[in-house]
């Protein structure tokens, strides 16, 4: 979390002293690398799309020779930019957006130096599988997966195992988060083809060995000092170009929350979204209880769960009926000695044990 850059939910200082703004996480706020991707690839893909019978093996689809061939590089770096079908820009978009979170947590300047990494390594991984592929098949002309698979793979991984896993509903016993539609969609990715699933494969086997650290690749910073510097002032047309871009779309202004409201704020709303969701599956057992109970046991029952005086009185609107001499021996056998009292309370109670014995407890 950045207190100067915006960098998760907590913005720049406010006017007010000893505030701070908390945004919104929807959107590129923090994460403009994710946005930069997302824009290239959507718009490029888009634009290929109508050309891209024409293009696609000319320009777009890399062999396993041309890996081999410093004079096609540029080819196998543009085969891994764009897709090239209508199904597989929905899918890679949808996911390349969800990457924001990893982006977020990472800092851009250690994405960026993660999706160059993450690349190489997947790249060099899917050249040697098709390699020893080729050596059981000897077919004339191999193919590299065309569009950013690997890439993809090796950053959800990430997202996977970094974001945590929190549901807020259930369908069936299946529970709901924001995990849900990026996994469908990344499922679409791998089974999409043969050399799709070669290349899904290596990219989470480069972000399985960034992950674990080989070679202490999480300490190697491919982006240097003086780009950063460039890049972060607005002072020169470069950085200015790029503050205008990443503040482009975003939420202008945000919650004015104080100064210690940041991880604890956070975790404050958490827990009121968990009580919230406790109070309406208890609503949702209120619902059920309809066509069992009699409405006099369901508005206690309500009384109790907002712990309310509803608990403890009975309705006016019918005559309650005297304690019975069950009911008291009860009471009294959980040591309240004193006769009328037990009576009283299960008066008020409306003969409901559990209601006069809290009652009687209040009173100690």
């Amino acid at each position: 979390m950045n207190f100067a850059g915006g960098v998760g939910s907590v913005g720049a200082p406010t006017p007010f002293p000893g505030r701070y703004e908390m945004f919104s996480q929807s959107r590129f706020r923090g994460a403009p690398a994710v946005k930069t991707w997302t824009a290239v690839m959507l718009a490029g893909s888009c634009a290929l799309i109508p050309v891209a019978s024409e293009l696609e093996m000319k320009y777009f689809t890399a062999t396993l020779n041309d890996a081999f061939d410093i004079s096609q590089a540029w080819k196998l770096v543009l085969s891994k930019v764009f897709f090239l079908d209508t199904a597989l820009i929905i899918c890679g978009t949808v996911l390349v957006y969800y990457m924001r979170f990893v982006e977020r947590r990472f800092g851009s300047r250690k994405f960026m130096s993660f999706l160059a990494i993450s690349g190489l390594t997947a790249t060099v991984l899917e050249v040697a599988a098709l390699c020893w592929l080729n050596e059981s098949s000897k077919l004339d002309h191999v193919f590299l997966a065309s569009g950013p698979f690997a890439l993809l793979s090796a950053c959800f991984l990430q997202f996977l195992l970094d974001i945590p896993f929190v549901p807020y509903a259930k369908i069936a016993f299946f529970p709901l988060s924001i995990k849900n539609l990026p996994c469908l969609f990344y499922l679409q990715l791998l089974f999409w083809s043969r050399r799709s699933t070669i290349a899904c494969l290596c990219g989470l086997t480069a972000g399985a060995l960034y992950r674990m650290n080989v070679l202490k690749v999480q300490s190697w910073s491919l982006i240097p000092s003086w780009m950063v510097s460039i890049c972060s002032r607005p002072a020169n047309p470069i950085g200015w170009l790029i503050q205008r871009w990443t503040q482009w779309g975003e939420e202008r202004k945000g919650r004015v929350l104080p100064v210690a409201a940041t991880v604890e704020r956070q975790r404050a709303e958490i827990l009121d979204e968990y009580e919230r969701r406790l109070i309406f599956a208890q609503m949702q057992q209120v619902h059920a209880m309809e066509q069992n109970n009699a409405p006099n046991d369901q508005l206690r029952y309500l009384g109790r769960l907002f712990n309310g005086a509803l608990a403890r009185a009975p309705l006016r609107s019918q005559a309650v009926e005297p304690p019975s001499d069950e009911a008291i021996q009860q009471l009294m056998d959980m040591g309240f000695t004193d006769r009328s009292e037990v009576v009283a309370a299960l008066g008020r109670a409306g003969n409901d044990v559990n209601a006069a014995a809290e009652t009687l407890v209040q009173r100690l």
